[in-house]
């Protein structure tokens, strides 16, 4: 049992859980990490030199960090993992990487559409009016998300297939 409040031992593998482990440690890896890195890389994301900078502080290489869409995803991963590790340790259960990753997935889901709903409001509400009512071309394509200049939009079919894939 995890009682212990003084146990810092990784639920997966039973070495020392650190931050560093929890980019190291090869189930998380191999579950959450990897399977992430693969997705942003398929959806036009440059392949990072150094995985856990990457993973810890959104660095591509020695002078170039991630955009702020792409560190959003790493945000909802790292809360996601967590909230994993904390579900296993409260309910006195192995943590299941898996769970978090597909979380991870979902939430990203939500957030795009709250965002495109955002915007398909906006081109609705002023319409009628003399204001703007067109999406400048700027937020359009995102590698996330693509919408058009009347506000429907779309979340990158990878991340719908991905979702997918996970439920199985």
């Amino acid at each position: 049992t995890r009682d212990d409040p003084n146990d810092s031992s990784c639920p997966l593998c039973t070495q020392h859980q650190n931050q560093l482990h929890l980019l190291q440690c090869p189930v998380i890896c191999r579950q959450m990490w990897n399977p992430l890195l693969r997705l942003l890389e398929d959806m036009g994301m440059r392949k990072c030199q150094d995985t856990y900078a990457f993973c810890a502080l959104g660095r591509t290489d020695q002078h170039t960090v991630v955009d702020k869409n792409y560190s959003g995803v790493l945000f909802l991963a790292w809360r996601c993992l967590y909230a994993e590790l904390v579900r296993g340790r409260v309910e006195d259960v192995k943590p299941v990487i898996k769970n978090a990753y597909r979380r991870t997935l979902i939430m990203l889901v939500t957030r795009l559409t709250a965002y495109g709903e955002k915007w398909l409001r906006w081109v609705r509400k002023n319409r009628e009016t003399g204001n703007k009512s067109r999406i400048p071309e700027r937020h359009q394509d995102k590698k996330l998300i693509k919408q058009d200049v009347d506000g429907n939009y779309a979340i990158n079919p990878r991340i719908l297939a991905e979702i997918e894939r996970t439920s199985n």
